[in-house]
């Protein structure tokens, strides 16, 4: 049987869990992430959606989502055990599981992306990247 994970990432400042089964996220990156000024800095805050769709058949012990890139001072990983985690049952058959990573004072020491994956028991699958970029403030003269 083929490994049929699906992993998702949406990157924002703020993500929050709603009634219903819904998040709302506010201000999400749609292309690169343009940080005025020159590097590094410290992010005061960076919020990763994440999707996770798997059979329903999958078992796992634990799931991670890291975060790397050139672009970072260090990795991060956060890690859930299956416990932790409520699934949803889909109409297709599989079971999704919906959460957020929410990394507080990130440094970011450059241009590069930050990408995500999701480690499930060991396995790595690409959730999704932002592209940083650092754009030094206009002088007026």
């Amino acid at each position: 049987m083929k490994d049929l994970v699906a992993a998702r990432a949406v990157f924002c400042d703020d993500a929050r869990q709603e009634l219903g089964h819904k998040v709302s996220l506010m201000g999400i990156y749609t292309g690169d992430m343009v940080i005025e000024g020159k590097a590094p800095v410290s992010l005061p805050k960076l919020c990763i959606a994440i999707w996770v769709n798997l059979p329903k058949d999958k078992k796992f012990k634990s799931m991670a989502v890291i975060s790397e890139g050139p672009s970072l001072e260090r990795k991060g990983r956060m890690e859930f055990t299956h416990d932790e985690l409520d699934g949803t049952a889909q109409s297709d058959g599989s079971i999704s599981y919906q959460f957020a990573a929410v990394w507080a004072q990130i440094p970011i020491i450059g241009d590069g992306p930050i990408e995500t994956y999701i480690d499930i028991d060991g396995k790595r699958y690409f959730a999704g990247s932002v592209n940083v970029i650092f754009q030094e403030e206009a002088t007026s003269s």
